[in-house]
């Protein structure tokens, strides 16, 4: 399983590079979004489509993130 979640890690930046705008605040978007996959994973849960799941779970970060009003330099523009 860690393979199919390791294949996706550069479509992953791409899409973090594109939401946070800065390179530091989208590691820590994949960062956040990798832990948050791999515990889901060690607890038992079941991915069907990988990529589609992943892209969720960085949206869902990105957007809690947001909220918290932490480490994006987007919300400059917003």
């Amino acid at each position: 399983m860690e393979n199919e979640i390791t294949k996706y890690v550069e479509y992953l930046f791409a899409l973090a590079i594109k939401k946070c705008g800065d390179v530091n605040d989208a590691e820590d978007l994949i960062q956040e979004t990798l832990l948050a996959a791999f515990q889901y994973i060690n607890r038992g849960g079941i991915i069907s489509n990988m990529k589609y799941w992943l892209t969720s779970v960085l949206s869902n970060k990105w957007n809690e993130a947001l909220r918290k009003n932490t480490d994006c330099h987007l919300l400059a523009l917003m």
